[in-house]
C-alpha cells in the first residue's frame, strides 16, 4: 500500500508590465490622433502667454473659446445626472424644512390660529 502525497504551491505569477493599464497592449495607440490645432494649443500653453506672439495668442484664445463652447453646449451624462440629483435633493430639503416647521411648536401655533380664523369665517 503506497501513499501518494500531492504537494501544491500557492503562487501568484504576474506576466504583465507593471503600471500598464488593464486590457491595453504595448503597441496600442489611440485610434484618433490629435488635431494639429490641439497640438499647437498644447505647445502654446507650455510656452506661457508672455512668450507668445499676437497671432499665437489669438489662436490659443480662439481654441480655448471653442473648447469651452463645446463643453457648455454638449454636457456629459454625468453633468446632466448631477444637475437632476441636485434638484431632487434641493426639493427634498425644502420639504423636510416645511415638515419640521409644521411639526414645531411655532408651526402648531400658526396652524391653530389659521384653523380658528377659518372656522369663524366659514
Amino acid at each position: 500500500m503506497t501513499t501518494d502525497v500531492l504537494v501544491t504551491e500557492d503562487i501568484l505569477k504576474h506576466y504583465g508590465v507593471l503600471g500598464m493599464k488593464w486590457g491595453r497592449r504595448k503597441g496600442e495607440q489611440d485610434s484618433t490622433p490629435a488635431s494639429q490645432d490641439h497640438v499647437n494649443a498644447q505647445a502654446f500653453r507650455q510656452k506661457g502667454i508672455h512668450a507668445l506672439s499676437n497671432d499665437e495668442l489669438r489662436q490659443l484664445n480662439q481654441r480655448t473659446q471653442l473648447e469651452t463652447d463645446y463643453a457648455r453646449l454638449n454636457p456629459s451624462n454625468f453633468k446632466k445626472g448631477k444637475a437632476v440629483v441636485s434638484e431632487i435633493l434641493l426639493a427634498a430639503a425644502t420639504v423636510r424644512t416645511a415638515y419640521n416647521y409644521v411639526n414645531s411648536p411655532m408651526g402648531k401655533a400658526v396652524r391653530d390660529k389659521v384653523t380658528a380664523i377659518l372656522s369663524k369665517s366659514g
